[in-house]
Order: C-alpha cells, then structure tokens, then sequence
C-alpha cells in the first residue's frame, strides 16, 4: 500500500517537473486527482465520504503547492 501510496504523488511530480507547462501541470492536477479518487474509493470501502473527500483534498493541496513553486 505504501509503495503505492508513493506512486500515485511521484508520478505527477515527475511530469510536472519535466514538462514544466501550464496546461501540462493543469492537466496532470486532474487526471492524477481523479485516478487518485478512484482507486481510492475502490480500495477503501469501509471509509465513508468524508475520509475519501479529506484524502483527496490533501493529495490535490500537495499538487497545487508543488506547480506553485515549480513555475
């Protein structure tokens, strides 16, 4: 779990350091968002919204900082 923890906030890092676009950074923002989202609604059953909702957030808040410093 924690490996893939890792991976679903390393990979966008990566792409938005190496493409240091707007629209790539924007674009990368949502679907790593949503995917995040996803699998972590399908993984996590037992958790309700608000657990989903506050995981998400804090996963999006460490994106938008990191394009924020990055341009």
């Amino acid at each position: 779990m924690t490996d893939t923890a890792r991976a679903s906030l390393f990979a966008p890092l990566l792409i938005m350091t190496f493409h240091p676009r707007l629209m790539t950074n924007y674009i990368t923002i949502c679907v790593s968002t949503f995917l995040f989202a996803l699998i972590l609604a399908v993984g996590a059953e037992k958790n309700n919204g608000k657990d989903l909702l506050g995981a998400t957030t804090a996963f999006d808040a460490v994106l938008v900082v990191f394009t924020g410093t990055i341009l």
